[in-house]
């Protein structure tokens, strides 16, 4: 019953998109067992699915859809992951800060600067996915303020999502993701 439900839903997006790009390639972050990407792939996509539920990701497998083989959190890019990794690149310059808030900047600035280096190295790849960037206000600003790829930010969410699951991040982004307008190039 489940599935016939997605499936109706997703027969419905799939004649939309149809209406605006009638192929290409699509990468579907948190596909599940691979319904939307089956039915994208009988109207002529290529398409690739990242599922972190290894059950949910047999079953797109049993579809016939390629599903890479780790979550998209575990995509490997040439920057850090965490922005206690830029505290080593300035070892020496750290004992003479009397304002830890100065400190804090510095770090957020490198952090960000090589974010936005690695952003790079995804939009060379996948130059038409929809951006979202998720931070705190001061971060997002911030990082709008440095960003050389600003113009392919779809949106950006403000808010502290440090502690949320794929699976919560996911949710938070699909009300954003439906608010897509499709439209030829």
């Amino acid at each position: 019953v489940e599935e016939k439900l997605f499936r109706n839903i997703f027969q419905r997006r799939v004649k939309e998109i149809n209406k605006f790009v009638k192929h290409g390639n699509v990468l579907e972050i948190g596909c599940s067992t691979g319904i939307f990407l089956a039915l994208l792939r009988e109207k002529g996509w290529e398409v690739t699915g990242i599922e972190p539920s290894k059950m949910a990701a047999d079953e797109a497998i049993k579809r016939g859809i390629r599903i890479l083989p780790d979550s998209f959190e575990k995509i490997k890019l040439s920057s850090a992951d965490s922005i206690l990794a830029y505290e080593r690149d300035m070892p020496c310059r750290m004992g003479q800060f009397t304002d830890a808030s100065a400190h804090k900047e510095i770090l957020l600035n490198n952090f960000l600067h090589h974010i936005d280096s690695a952003l790079g190295e995804v939009l060379n790849q996948y130059p038409k996915v929809p951006l979202f960037v998720l931070g705190t206000k001061k971060t997002t600003g911030h990082f709008n303020e440095l960003t050389k790829h600003a113009k392919a930010v779809t949106k950006y969410i403000d808010g502290n999502y440090s502690e949320y699951s794929m699976f919560e991040l996911k949710g938070l982004l699909t009300k954003p993701i439906m608010e897509l307008d499709f439209k030829k190039d």
